[in-house]
Parts: structure tokens; C-alpha cells; sequence
């Protein structure tokens, strides 16, 4: 009978939790359902639920798997895609998530509601994971309704809406690891007390393939957790940390497929602009700041490092503040949280610290991406007060209710100003009513059932309150084809005919790469692509993005770029408009060189260590084997009544061009040029910013050349300046307000008529295109000079060159192009694509499967 009862009552605990579960993800999905409708975003209206990388990555890598799965030919390398692009490569980063099924359904004319979709689905499910592990954790003990049902279910969803999901929910690369990351607390405790190794070495390795970038995060995440189990002795925990480390090495090997090649791609990678040198990267984050992310109505913040997103409700920190003075929690307990807690808030506030958290890397995007892991040490040991709350004592209650007034008093002492006043009523409120349920359960004047219910409502209230407050700021103001404005210029775009081997692009408003076999947006570019581009002078953003903006006459020459769409004006020399549309126009190439031209043996001597133009009259000099210069620097002196001016910004200028500016308004910040020409010339404008930057310059007060999007770094063509006429330029930086950041601006005039000297030199001698086949260039040139044949491909390490079926040296020009030493007469060109690091990953990989399966038959005895 007694064994009955126990099935019957395991019964009804599966079918409770499969109710909770059930209900929250419904919950989860209603609430993103009311904020879609309350901001009037797809589709109950015209604005969009995407924001940042999820419609400037997400959306184009999710058209390229369409493509992918809809092309007869599945080959490795995308010849029509960035110059020459891995398939392979892109898709271990963004394309493994299993949900990705939706978007394949719906197709290439859904995707933007795909990706609502996916987003929705997803964060949901981290609610769902959320209570997973709130119900099965070692630290509840489900003795009643409220800690097998509605605790649970309360701390699912705070950790579902904080805010973290709140500002990273649209990285839905990231978001199988934020699933998983509670199922896999689960997995390392049964590891640590059951010696359970399969669940946790699984589902590591699964989390890795799925997305080995964010798999970091959740590896550091898992490393936090183990540490905060207790053992008996220190013994023990060796014993168990063997096993966890064994166990999370053969979970890495598992997923070498994966891992290996990412490796191999990332060493390549073209050097980022951010470093811990990086003007603005102050060396202390904002303590007040950093307090303030905790609070309900909070401005989501996308800053460049110090991003704060901590909240996860007000209850939260009270109960926080009860675990301190828990005397039933245990001193070593306290101690561990306390040093955790310690070193994740340090590693948020202090550079050198965040720096290694974020992988010896400086991210170019929202930081503190390891946030998540505080944020769940805090909901644990919440939920480790909350579970126990017929416990309490009075003393710990006031200590707690203290605490967090103690936080909100500390803000508005030392911020010197109300940076969010909704959040603090809120907070308040919050804090009073539930600390008054506390006292009130404490002092027996309402039953347990009351007081549940009243937390649980403040709760999850003020969860709401808070989504329907922070999230409509990130909305956009249009749907995504709408902003982009594809219908405007899509049949222009593709009435463009080409000759063969011929390449044209579009970029109009965004980055719209799947309109361009030119540019690329991701975290596995080709790093010799970035640094040739940036070496160049050609748009890039960072290391990760590449646009063909910003040519000059010789630059156009070198990818056998035909056409260009854009609505930036004029800014490409070497380029003609033919044809003006609505809000972009058509730009021609006024010459090209085909796949490649042959240029002279001291070329690879080119070093390309100074500026674009510098590099630029390198490349000339060294490839036509004279002394040309086509860029002559034009200087303060060459600027007759020269003044420099800023607005929306202080500027500190440090020499030669270059300035620390600091935004101090919520207004575009930007430094004024304005001088005279005192001589005729043809100006270009190179203009960095270690932010984002875009140029406009004006002649006679008429706008003449303005970029169109927000870069790195590029150079706009200002065009023809005749003597005396007035220029101003204006160079915009990206610094949020209250950040600094460094700007370098050149100024040069280019030498029209030394390039109509040489230019025909490098049409002479071209490489012909023969055709695409499979993951093979095939071309022919007819040499009659022999020298180094420079290719219209940046290099990559996964290429194999062959000259007439026979293997070749591929040549490094620069920094990131590519050549072959040819002798004189007719040459057929092979260029082979083979994804470095693939054979030894599957080597790896299957290593790791024979271990895991004898770690699986036999491991629990070996590792008692």
C-alpha cells in the first residue's frame, strides 16, 4: 500500500510539473503576444520586434540557409557571397539551432516573422528551463504545493524576463545555451552527487555544436555552479572535480567537428579595432550604474563594454539580503555565494577582469555577456531563502526589507540625479508591500497561502510592468524589408546584367547582404578579407563586417566590381552614376581588370603598414615598378582659414588628425572641418572612429558626398574642388552619450592625372573567368611579362592554387590579398576551397565519441 501511495504521488508530482510547465510557457508567450500588440509590431501593425544583429546577421544568414537548402548544388564555399564565403563556417555559428525548421517552412518571404517567431519561442522556453530547474534542484525540497508548483514557477519567470533576455533575447544564436544553462545546473548536480556522467557530458557537447561561441559563457557558467555544490571533505571534491573536468573534456572533443574548424577561422581573424587601449574603455565601470540595472524600468543599455542588464525582480534583492543573514544557509554557503557574487560584479565593473571573461577579447557589441550567470546566482539564492520561508526570523526579514532599501538609498545619494524615476516608485512600492507580507507571515497575522500568493503577484506584476516598459524602446519604426526598402530598388538591382565573373552589390540604408556578392556581415569572416578592406581603405566595421563602400580609382579595379547600388552620394571614386532611383542611385565602374591582372615581381614586397593611401601608393609603386604616388596628404597648412568646430560633443585633439571626443548630448555627435581650397584638387576623406563613423562633405555649401552607412573606418570620395571654393566636412561619430572615442580623419587629393598614365597597365595583362565549378574558380591569362598575378580574391588559409593542374604557392600580398608567381605564356588558373581544420575535427570528434562511450559503459565504477 505504502508503495502505491509513493507511485501515485510520483504520478501526480510528473503531472503537476508537466501543468506548471505548460501554463509558464503559455504565460511567457501571451506576455511577448500583449507587448507585440501594444507596440503595434508585426503583425498587428507595421513596426518590427527585431532589433541589432537580428536583422542586421540574423536574417541574412537565415536567407543564406534557404539558399543553401534550395540550391542543386550543396557546395562548401559561396562564390556569389563576401568575395568568397564559407558555408560551413557560417552555418557552426549561426545555423545549427534545431529551430531553425521554422524559417526553412516558412521561407525566404517570412523570415522576419520567422525570427519573431524563434525569438518568442525560444525566451519563452528559458521561463520553461527556469522552472525545470527551480522544481528539480537539490536545493527544493517539494514538500508542498508551493515549492513543487508555485515557487517554482515564480522564479522561472523572473529568470525567463530578466533583464538580460531583455536585452540579449534577439541574439537567437545565443538562446539554446540560455535554454540549457539551467537543465545543465541539473546535470552537474547529478554529476557531483550521483556520479551521473552521461546527462552532463551530453548535454555539454550538444550546447557547444549548437553554438560554440556562447557555449564560453555557459562553460563559465557551469565552472561557477560546480563550485558552489558542497562535498563532505576536500577529498571528495577532488574526486568530483576529476570527473567534471574529464567529462567536460570529452564533451569539447564530441563537438571538434565544430570546435576545430571555429579554432582554425578565429586565429585567422582580422584584427579588431577594440582593445583595452581603446579610447573610452574606462578602467572602472559605474558603480551607480550598476546598481541602477537592477531596478525595474530600467533603460536597456547596448553600450560598448559596461552594459548593465541585472534585473530580475525587486523581491529578488530582499531576498538576497535575507541569504547573508541566513543562520540556517551555513557560514562556508555564504562565503561561496558572497566570493562568486564578489568576482562576477568585479569582472563587470573592472576592465582588465572583463576583458578575461569575455575571452581575452573586448566585445564590439553589448557587454557583460556573462551577466546571465550573476543573475542566476542571485535567483538562487533567493529561491534557496524563498523555499524555506517558514524559517525565517525576524531579524533576518528586517535585514533583508534593510538591504534593499540600503541599495536604492546608496543610488540616489551618489547619482547625483534620478536617472529612471518610474523604476525607483516601482521599486519602492515593491519593496514596501512585500516586506510588509514578510513581517506580516513572521508576526502569523496571514497564512502561508496568503503570503505565497502575495509575492507571487508582486512578482510576477512588476515582471510585466517592466517587460511593457523597457522592451517597446527596442522595437524598430518599420517592418525589416520596409526599413531597407528593398521593393524601391530589388528590380533595378537585379536587371543589372553582368559579364561573366563580374560582381555587383547593394547597400542601401543596412547592410543588406544577401543583395551582394561583395559584402559580409559575421563572427566567421574571413579575417584576411577584413584586413584587406581596411587596409584599403574600403568600409568595414570592425573584424566582423565588410561593405565595398569608400573605392578609389585603383580600388575599384581590384575585385571586378561592376555595379554598385547605393543611397550614399557619390562616395565611391572610380565610379559613375547611371541612374537615380527612388532614395539610391546606380553607380558603374569606369574600368575593370577582370579576375585578376599581372603586376610586377616586387609587388610581393608590398607591406601595406601605413595609411590606406599610404598602402594604396605602395601597392602602385611596387606593382608598376616606379615611383608613383596618386595620394598626396593634404595637411593643416594646405587649408587656408582652417577651422575645426564640434557639436554634440567635447573633442580633445591629440595630433596629426587625431581626436578623443566625449558625446554629451543624446544628439548625433560630429567634428567640422571648414576651409578653403587653395589650389584645384580631388579630394578623399579617410575618416576612422573606434565607435562607428559616416562622412558627409559639402562644397559651396551643396552636399557633394555623404556615406550611407555607418562604418569602422572608409574613405569618401569628396570629388573635384576647384580654387577658392569653400568646403566643410563633417565627420559623425557613433559614442553613445557620456562615452569618448577616438576619431582619425586624412585628408588627400588624388593625382587624376598619373592614373590616366598607368592605369591601362593593369588591363593588359587580366585573368579571364572560366566558370564556377563546385568549390573550384577556373581561369586562364595569357602571360606575356612574367610576375605575380594579383587575384580579385582577398586570401584565405582554406585555399589550393594550381597553375596549369599543377599545385602553386598562393602568395599573402598585404595584408589580406592574394597572388601567384606566374612565367610568361598561357596559364589555366584552378582555385581550390577546401574549410581548414575540418579532417582533424572529425578525427577529434570521433576520439571523443569512443571515450564518451566507454565513459558511459564503465565510467561510474572507474570514477567512484
Amino acid at each position: 500500500m505504502e508503495e502505491m501511495n509513493k507511485r501515485c504521488n510520483k504520478r501526480s508530482d510528473k503531472r503537476s510539473g508537466l501543468i506548471t510547465y505548460i501554463l509558464v510557457f503559455l504565460f511567457s508567450v501571451a506576455l511577448y503576444v500583449v507587448l507585440l500588440w501594444v507596440d503595434r509590431a508585426a503583425p498587428f501593425g507595421s513596426r518590427s520586434f527585431l532589433y541589432d544583429d537580428a536583422y542586421v546577421q540574423y536574417d541574412n544568414m537565415l536567407r543564406t540557409l534557404i539558399e543553401f537548402i534550395h540550391s542543386p548544388d550543396k557546395n562548401v564555399f559561396m562564390w556569389n557571397k563576401g568575395l568568397g564565403t564559407d558555408f560551413y563556417l557560417n552555418a557552426i555559428y549561426y545555423m545549427l539551432s534545431p529551430f531553425n525548421l521554422i524559417v526553412t517552412l516558412m521561407g525566404e518571404s517570412h523570415v522576419a516573422a520567422s525570427l519573431t517567431m524563434m525569438i518568442i519561442l525560444k525566451c519563452s522556453l528559458i521561463s520553461v528551463a527556469g522552472v525545470y530547474y527551480f522544481r528539480n534542484t537539490v536545493f527544493n525540497k517539494l514538500d508542498s504545493v508551493f515549492n513543487s508548483v508555485v515557487i517554482p514557477a515564480v522564479f522561472g519567470i523572473a529568470f525567463g524576463f530578466c533583464g538580460y533576455i531583455m536585452a540579449y533575447g534577439h541574439h537567437i544564436i545565443w538562446l539554446e545555451g540560455l535554454i540549457l544553462m539551467p537543465v545543465l545546473a541539473i546535470a552537474i548536480e547529478k554529476l557531483n552527487y550521483d556520479k551521473k556522467v552521461v546527462p552532463y557530458t551530453l548535454l555539454l557537447a550538444f550546447i557547444i555544436i549548437v553554438n560554440f561561441y556562447y557555449a564560453v559563457y555557459v562553460c563559465l557558467f557551469a565552472v561557477f555552479y560546480f563550485l558552489l555544490l558542497n562535498r563532505e571533505s576536500f577529498k571528495e571534491f577532488l574526486r568530483c572535480a576529476g570527473r567534471f573536468a574529464l567529462c567536460s573534456v570529452i564533451a569539447a572533443m564530441m563537438a571538434g567537428l565544430v570546435i576545430v574548424p571555429a579554432f582554425v577561422s578565429i586565429r585567422n581573424a582580422g584584427a579588431s579595432m577594440l582593445g583595452l587601449d581603446t579610447p573610452g574603455n574606462n578602467v572602472w565601470g559605474s558603480i551607480t550604474g550598476y546598481i541602477n540595472s537592477f531596478f525595474p524600468a530600467c533603460d536597456i543599455q547596448t553600450g560598448y563594454l559596461y552594459s548593465n542588464n541585472n534585473y530580475c525582480g525587486s523581491i529578488a534583492l530582499i531576498l538576497l539580503g535575507m541569504f547573508f543573514v541566513c543562520g540556517y544557509m551555513g557560514i562556508k554557503d555564504r562565503i561561496k555565494y558572497a566570493i562568486e557574487l564578489g568576482t562576477l560584479i568585479l569582472a563587470a565593473n573592472f576592465l582588465y577582469l572583463n576583458y578575461v571573461f569575455h575571452g581575452f577579447a573586448v566585445p564590439h557589441g553589448m557587454g557583460n555577456r556573462f551577466a546571465i550567470i550573476l543573475t542566476f546566482i542571485v535567483l538562487n539564492a533567493a529561491f534557496r531563502v524563498m523555499i524555506r520561508y517558514e524559517e525565517l526570523r525576524m531579524r533576518e526579514v528586517l535585514a533583508g526589507i534593510l538591504s534593499a532599501v540600503a541599495l536604492l538609498v546608496a543610488v540616489l545619494m551618489f547619482n547625483g540625479k534620478l536617472e529612471q524615476p518610474m523604476g525607483y516608485i516601482i521599486y519602492i512600492l515593491v519593496v514596501f508591500l512585500a516586506g510588509t507580507a514578510f513581517v506580516l507571515y513572521r508576526r502569523k497575522s496571514i497564512k502561508a497561502g496568503a503570503f505565497i500568493g502575495l509575492i507571487s503577484l508582486l512578482w510576477i506584476g512588476e515582471i510585466i510592468v517592466n517587460t511593457l516598459i523597457t522592451m517597446p524602446d527596442v522595437t524598430r519604426d518599420e517592418s525589416l524589408d520596409s526599413y531597407i526598402l528593398l521593393d524601391r530598388w530589388k528590380d533595378d538591382y537585379e536587371d543589372l546584367t553582368l559579364a561573366d565573373g563580374e560582381r555587383k552589390t547593394a547597400l542601401v540604408n543596412e547592410s543588406y547582404t544577401p543583395a551582394s556578392e561583395t559584402d559580409w556581415y559575421s563572427s566567421m569572416i574571413n579575417g584576411y578579407m577584413t584586413e584587406a578592406y581596411t587596409t584599403m581603405g574600403l568600409s568595414h566595421f570592425d573584424n566582423v563586417q565588410c561593405i565595398y563602400d569608400g573605392t578609389t580609382p585603383l580600388t575599384a579595379l581590384m575585385y571586378n566590381v561592376r555595379y554598385i547600388i547605393s543611397n550614399g552620394i557619390a562616395v565611391n571614386g572610380g565610379y559613375h552614376d547611371i541612374k537615380e532611383g527612388d532614395g539610391y542611385t546606380v553607380y558603374e565602374a569606369d574600368m575593370l581588370a577582370g579576375m585578376g591582372f599581372m603586376a610586377d615581381e616586387d609587388i610581393v614586397n608590398w607591406k601595406c603598414d601605413g595609411t590606406p593611401a599610404e598602402n594604396q601608393n605602395e601597392f602602385v609603386e611596387l606593382a608598376t615598378n616606379g615611383q608613383c604616388k596618386l595620394f598626396k596628404e593634404i595637411t593643416e597648412d594646405d587649408m587656408p582659414g582652417l577651422q575645426v568646430s564640434c557639436n554634440s560633443c567635447e573633442i580633445k585633439n591629440t595630433g596629426d588628425g587625431v581626436y578623443e571626443y566625449t558625446t554629451n548630448t543624446t544628439f548625433t555627435p560630429n567634428i567640422v572641418y571648414d576651409f578653403v581650397a587653395d589650389k584645384d584638387m580631388d579630394l578623399y576623406v579617410y575618416s576612422t572612429d573606434t565607435r562607428e563613423q559616416t562622412v558627409m562633405v559639402k562644397v559651396d555649401k551643396k552636399t557633394v558626398a555623404e556615406s550611407g552607412y555607418f562604418s569602422s573606418g572608409n574613405f569618401v570620395h569628396g570629388g573635384i574642388v576647384k580654387k577658392g571654393q569653400s568646403v566643410r566636412v563633417i565627420l559623425y561619430g557613433g559614442a553613445p552619450l557620456g562615452e569618448t572615442a577616438e576619431k582619425t580623419v586624412k585628408f588627400y587629393d588624388f593625382n587624376n592625372e598619373l592614373w590616366d598614365s598607368i592605369k591601362d597597365g593593369f588591363t593588359e595583362q587580366t585573368l579571364e573567368f572560366d566558370g564556377y565549378e563546385g568549390d573550384i574558380f577556373k581561369g586562364h591569362i595569357d602571360v606575356t611579362e612574367a610576375g605575380i598575378l594579383y587575384l580579385a580574391f582577398p586570401y584565405n588559409e582554406g585555399f589550393i592554387l594550381k597553375v596549369d593542374g599543377e599545385p602553386a604557392q598562393k602568395l599573402l600580398l598585404g595584408k589580406g590579398n592574394m597572388g601567384v608567381r606566374l612565367t610568361t605564356g598561357p596559364h589555366d588558373i584552378r582555385i581550390i576551397y577546401r574549410t581548414p581544420g575540418v579532417m582533424a575535427g572529425i578525427i577529434l570528434s570521433c576520439v571523443g565519441i569512443i571515450l564518451f562511450a566507454v565513459l558511459a559503459s564503465i565510467g561510474k565504477k572507474l570514477l567512484k
